[in-house]
């Protein structure tokens, strides 16, 4: 919160910024200091840019402002006029494509769409168990490289992809998420696995319940195999363990 507030308090005082990029940074810092907060030249030139960001933001903001005179809405409608929204759900009918082979080199599946992946596991061409561990290698393999994991779940992936198998023997077929491998941005709670948001200060936080997001995605039968990096606080590109891409 700090930070937040630090943010809006240097976006009304950047008309103060000196001409030079380096007055700048230390116009930052100084301003820092004052909610008791310090932060390196490098971690200053990387918040200049939201600052900034922040400053156009509010300047559009004030541009047009409404009439002392307009009444505030009671309730924000965003369908047309005469819109009435469907209160039944409708049964949904997924078009999954037929005729999808196993590729002879598996290196291929990466490569293909989620409905293609789903047709091999609704027609038992691929199990969910063979796919989930070709997607672990892979995040093992390239997850280092592309900064992308934070926690790999591999027990948790390797149960649940059991568990697809199972049903699917069993006639249960859930959709086209059923066995299917995916990963989760670490915004997201779920229970016995850490829930940094990208950021030092909550690298190590443990949430005991799992967020709506993975519980409707579990119960969609997909298989959750990583926590993948996001911004810190998802915000901006960087988080603890370097610069995200995914």
């Amino acid at each position: 919160m700090r930070k937040i507030a630090l943010l809006f308090a240097i976006s009304i005082c950047l008309n103060g910024f000196g001409q030079t990029h380096k007055d700048s940074l230390r116009f930052l810092q100084d301003v820092a200091h004052l909610y008791d907060l310090n932060f390196t030249e490098a971690e200053t030139d990387s918040l200049q840019g939201s600052i900034l960001q922040a400053k156009t933001i509010y300047q559009r903001m004030h541009r047009e402002l409404p009439k002392n005179d307009l009444a505030f809405p009671f309730a924000f409608n965003p369908a047309p006029y005469g819109f009435s929204i469907p209160t039944k759900q409708q049964k949904l009918v997924w078009d999954l494509p037929l005729n999808v082979s196993a590729p002879k080199d598996k290196n291929e599946l990466a490569f293909y769409t989620v409905t293609q992946l789903a047709s091999l596991i609704k027609n038992k061409k691929i199990t969910s168990v063979q796919l989930t561990t070709f997607f672990l290698d892979r995040l093992k393999k390239w997850g280092d490289t592309l900064e992308c994991v934070i926690t790999l779940t591999e027990d948790l992936a390797m149960q649940q992809a059991k568990a697809a198998d199972a049903e699917l023997k069993k006639g249960i077929y859930r959709g086209p998420l059923h066995g299917i491998p995916y990963g989760l941005k670490d915004l997201f709670a779920v229970k016995g696995y850490k829930t940094t948001w990208g950021t030092r200060p909550y690298m190590n936080q443990v949430i005991d319940e799992d967020s709506y997001v993975y519980t409707q995605l579990k119960n969609a039968g997909a298989v959750l195999c990583a926590k993948l990096s996001l911004g810190s606080l998802a915000f901006d590109n960087r988080w603890f363990g370097g610069f995200t891409r995914n």
